[in-house]
């Protein structure tokens, strides 16, 4: 997923997230709480590393991102069945809200045709999209 960063395709989407995958996921391991989602269609299509609140009550989705290769191999289904496996993940662990955080303020619509809210802030410190489950 670094790699992307270098992509430049003709097709290529040009907003990119600016964290380093693969330091991110030195760190997302060490983390007993984790969650973590690589979805492949024939390559790397999109991934999302996030954890649980220190209760168990809250699934954080921290970094999120799809490949900018256009077209994509999922079309528009990555942030769909993203949603619905965090939401998956959270009900089995017992979570009652899933939340983004630190969401692109241009991609907040998106989120919300996936059943989250508006910007709001999350535990005083942050700001994240709400999705009560």
């Amino acid at each position: 997923a670094d790699l992307w960063k270098s992509y430049d395709g003709n097709n290529a989407r040009i907003e990119r997230g600016d964290w380093k995958w693969k330091e991110e996921y030195a760190y997302y391991q060490k983390r007993p709480n984790r969650f973590e989602v690589s979805l492949h269609r024939g390559s790397l299509s999109a991934l999302c590393y996030g954890q649980l609140s220190k209760h168990g009550s809250n699934l954080r989705l921290n970094l999120i991102e799809a490949t900018p290769v256009r077209p994509s191999p999922l079309g528009l289904k990555a942030l769909p069945i993203l949603s619905v496996v965090a939401a998956t993940f959270a009900n089995i662990v017992g979570a009652s809200e899933l939340w983004i955080l630190d969401p692109d303020p241009g991609v907040e619509s998106l989120y919300k045709k996936q059943g989250f809210g508006g910007i709001e802030i999350y535990h005083g410190r942050r700001v994240g999209q709400r999705r009560v489950l």
